[in-house]
């Protein structure tokens, strides 16, 4: 378990590599070009844009999404401070 602890933000990191607008967050979310994620408020949830649209997502139990790196991470990595716990 602790094993899968470790590798799973790397693997997250690996296979969601993408562009995002830096300290927005959407509430309306808009996908524009080489965007692929958008911050939620709610730090568990994040959008994934494909093709102009965007989808609401939840991180797995306890990540949050981490708006920096573009995948859900633990929330003492988060760059928000309201996400850190």
């Amino acid at each position: 378990m602790a094993l899968i602890r470790l590798i799973l933000p790397i693997l997250l990191l690996s296979m969601m590599a993408s562009y995002i607008v830096p300290g927005v967050f959407a509430t309306n979310p808009v996908c524009g070009p080489n965007i692929k994620f958008l911050p939620h408020e709610n730090c568990r949830k994040f959008y994934q844009c494909n093709m102009g649209r965007a989808t609401e997502l939840n991180c797995p139990l306890e990540l949050y999404f981490n708006a920096k790196l573009n995948l859900c991470d633990w929330p003492a990595n988060n760059p928000r401070p309201e996400c850190r716990q």
